[in-house]
């Protein structure tokens, strides 16, 4: 094969975290009272436009949430919307919904 063939090759399949992904897609929630359900945190973002994946962190007795986007509009959009949402597990305080400073990888 000559030096200036270029060949292109597809993989079917591709784990999510290895795919280019436009930055500012990632969402972190904090703020989650210690009585959240582990499946309400879950599922907050399910009905959400472009959403794609997320997950549950427990440390220390407390949850945060990283929810991945396909897009930076629709993480920003579902932020909006999410922002200050008071969990029916965990009436107390409002959720805080912010872009991640990181983007996360993996998720369920």
């Amino acid at each position: 094969m000559a030096s200036e063939d270029k060949r292109t090759l597809y993989i079917v399949g591709f784990p999510l975290d290895v795919k280019e992904r436009e930055k500012g897609c990632t969402l972190y929630v904090s703020n989650i009272e210690k009585t959240a359900e582990e499946s309400e945190l879950g599922s907050l973002f399910m009905d959400m436009s472009g959403f794609l994946n997320s997950n549950v962190i427990s440390k220390g007795g407390r949850f945060f949430v990283f929810a991945q986007f396909t897009d930076s509009a629709s993480a920003t959009a579902a932020m909006k919307v999410l922002d200050g949402k008071k969990l029916a597990s965990a009436p107390e305080n409002g959720i805080r919904v912010q872009l991640s400073r990181t983007e996360f990888r993996g998720g369920k």
